[in-house]
Order: structure tokens, then sequence, then C-alpha cells
């Protein structure tokens, strides 16, 4: 066990450290113990911004609840208290020990000690489990976890099977962290990745757990470190492997090259562009497989079209396209853009511009949004309308079969887009 002075509080902004010690105090006049625990402590060392501070204490939950004025009983069976002071509120929950893991994601039971030492040995790996003492400025390191920081590497406490056999989400969370951290796996916790028991209590998972994780991860600026490990060990076929049949090891490398050369891409891109890699190519593979894994209909939509967008600008590199003439370009370009824009309408221009930084092979960011903002795309972009066919003398179907004909006219004559050449084409249909 390692204590150290160590005064983390120039590392909170100030609204979190007046919460904090607020907290504290009244904590420690009522006689009890209070402590940051997790994962603030750790980003704080690490010298990145503490987003969710959780604290831990030997009062019990009704204790907590007589202490401060107002809370809400958020987590009251595992122990967690919402202290809710002014404008903000932090979660407080009670030092505990845990029971056997029947379902690989919570214990059978949770029993509340008296010790930090019990709460922090029931942690899953030693970068989670450094607490402070934010009255005393005192570290408290038990398992190593400052050296682990140092040398970043991700490591289990105790029996990395074991933990794993507890909650099988932290497999994908140890894959997680060496991308949002930047560190590598633990030889032993790596080798318990790979472990097939391990992976039928990880089978236990809820997707919804895993995506969310995987969400996590692709937000970084290094989700490679992230896929690597989940790759290797055999975690990712675990969840989706049905639907990623046609990648080859060539292939994956190639996308993983390209996430790694676009760390500040939207993760939507980073994802499409993985399952790439896959051989998730089509928009119906990439809705099978973004069902498989719960994700929500926008975040589906944004993925299945940045696979098309990829998949286009694979088709503008290859010798066919780069034969035609630079009018013929164009009208490929248009038509993309017509399918682009049926499905976003006002929010294409944001779609594109999270696209370029993708390689383009045809049309920089700055032309496609030319071309958006000048050329008729979609048939509501027509100098006609329905009305005006009706009145011609068009009739049902016939009505949306003229429309689409003439935007397939405009897309290759974009400057024919004039009501009276638009009404005098119509006629000749007729």
């Amino acid at each position: 066990m390692s204590v150290e002075k160590c005064d983390l509080s120039s590392q909170l902004d100030e609204k979190s450290r007046d919460t904090v010690q607020t907290v504290y105090r009244k904590l420690s006049e009522a006689g009890h113990a209070c402590y940051v625990v997790g994962g603030a402590v750790r980003d704080m060392l690490l010298g990145r911004k503490a987003v969710d501070i959780d604290i831990t204490t030997d009062a019990e939950p009704q204790t907590v609840r007589g202490i401060f004025r107002r809370t809400a009983a958020t987590g009251m069976k595992h122990g967690t208290i919402t202290v809710l002071l002014d404008d903000t509120s932090i979660e407080v929950t009670t030092f505990r020990s845990e029971s056997t893991y029947s379902d690989a994601r919570r214990p059978d039971s949770v029993i509340f000690s008296k010790t930090l030492s019990e709460d922090l040995s029931r942690r899953d790996f030693t970068i989670n489990a450094l607490a402070w003492d934010p009255g005393k400025n005192l570290l408290i390191d038990e398992h190593d976890g400052r050296s682990d920081l140092n040398k970043k590497i991700i490591r289990t406490i105790g029996n990395p099977r074991e933990r794993f056999f507890e909650d099988g989400l932290r497999t994908i969370r140890a894959c997680r962290f060496c991308a949002t951290l930047e560190f590598s796996i633990e030889d032993r916790t790596y080798q318990a990745l790979c472990d097939a028991k391990v992976h039928e209590r990880v089978r236990k998972t809820a997707v919804e757990r895993f995506s969310d994780e995987i969400w996590k991860g692709l937000k970084s600026s290094a989700p490679s470190r992230m896929i690597r490990p989940l790759e290797e060990s055999g975690l990712r076929a675990l969840f989706f492997g049905r639907a990623a049949t046609k990648g080859d090891d060539e292939e994956r490398s190639i996308y993983l090259k390209r996430i790694e050369a676009m760390p500040d891409a939207c993760p939507e891109l980073k994802m499409a562009c993985w399952w790439m890699g896959l051989g998730i190519c089509s928009g119906d593979s990439a809705q099978i497989t973004a069902t498989q894994l719960k994700i929500s209909s926008r975040q589906t939509q944004d993925i299945i079209y940045f696979i098309e967008y990829i998949q286009f600008q694979k088709k503008c590199g290859e010798g066919s396209f780069r034969n035609l003439n630079d009018s013929a370009k164009k009208v490929a370009v248009r038509k993309f853009l017509s399918a682009v824009k049926s499905r976003y309408r006002s929010d294409t221009a944001r779609f594109l511009s999270r696209a370029a930084v993708w390689p383009v092979r045809a049309g920089n960011p700055a032309a496609l949004g030319e071309i958006l903002s000048k050329d008729a795309l979609i048939i509501a972009d027509l100098e006609i309308t329905g009305e005006e066919l009706i009145e011609m003398g068009f009739q049902g179907k016939q009505i949306g079969d003229v429309l689409r004909k003439l935007l397939d006219q405009i897309h290759e004559f974009p400057d024919h887009n004039e009501k009276k050449a638009l009404l005098q084409l119509a006629r000749s249909w007729i």
C-alpha cells in the first residue's frame, strides 16, 4: 500500500472543487471518511479533465441522506446516493464488497463494508483503484495503480480471468482504454482477453453496453488502438461476426491505417471505415450490423451514407471513372449528391463537412459544396412542381415518373433548370 502527499485540487475546475470540498466537509463533520475514487483520480493524475467525479464513504446510504438536505436515491440498492447542491450534483457511494456474478454483469448482492481497502479491491483495473483524500491531500494506492499509469499499461486487480468472469464488459473496457488513454494491455491481462471460457462470459454482456464502449473509443483520436485488441482477441466477433465475413487481413490493415490518418473524424465515419475493412460494404449489411448492435437510427443512417461515400470515392479512383470525360464525371457526382441530399436535405452540408477528412477522388469538399448550393440535385430543387404537371394533363404515377426524368436531364444539363424549359420538355413527353 502506498500513501503519498498529493494535491489534485488544481486539476478540478472551480465548481467541481467547491462541490468536492463541500461534500468532504459535511461527511467529515459527521464523523465519516470521504474519498474521490476511480476514473476521476486517474484522469487528474494524467493531467486530463475529470468529467465524472465519484465519491466513496463509509457512511451508509440512509446516513448520507440524513447528512445532506437534498438528495436523490438514484442507486440505493447499490449504495449510491446523488447529493444535490445548488445547481450541481455528485454521486456518493458507500464502501462495498461484492459477491458472485451469476450473470457476468452485476453482483448477486452488494455488501456494505467499513474499509476503503475492501472497496478498492473490488474494482476492475489498477489505474481505476486509486483514491484521493481531498481534505488531507493524500493519494491512496493499494494496487500499484500509479506505477501502471506511469508505464501506460492496463492491468486488472488480482487474477484477470476472475475479474473478467465477474463482469464480461471489463474485457471491452480494457480495449477501449487502449484508445482513450493510449495505453497498452499488460501481458497476463491480454492473455485472459483471449481465453475461450472468458469469451463465454462476455457473450452474456448486453449488446448496448458493448456498443456504448465502442462509441467512447471511436470518439478518441486513436480508435485503432481499441480495434486491434478487439479483433486479435476475438472479442469483436462475439457481437457482430456474422455480418463481417468478406474482409481479409490486408483490407483490414488498409482501413485501420485510414482511421489512424483521420484522428479528428466523427465516430460514425470511423465506424464506417472499420466496417469497410470487415467486408461490411453495402447499406444492407451495414443495416444488419447496426441492428445487431442496437445502434440508433440516426447513427445508422450516417454510417450507411459514409460507407456509400467511401465507396463512391473509391469508384472515382478506378480507371473506368477516370476515363470518363469531365461532363460525365460531373453527372456522376451530381447523382451521388442527389442520393445524399434526398436523405439529409438541409443537413447535407453537415454530412459533407464531416466526410471531408476522407481523401477525395472526385471533387474536393469546396467543389462538392458549390455543386450542393448551386445545382438542382433533388426533385424539390426543380423549377417545376407536380401541380403544374397536373394542369398539363399528367396523372397519378406519371407525375413522379416525369419529375424523375426531368431531374435526370438537369443532372446532365444543370443550366436548364428553368420553368419555361422544363414545361416545354414535359409537354414534349405528353
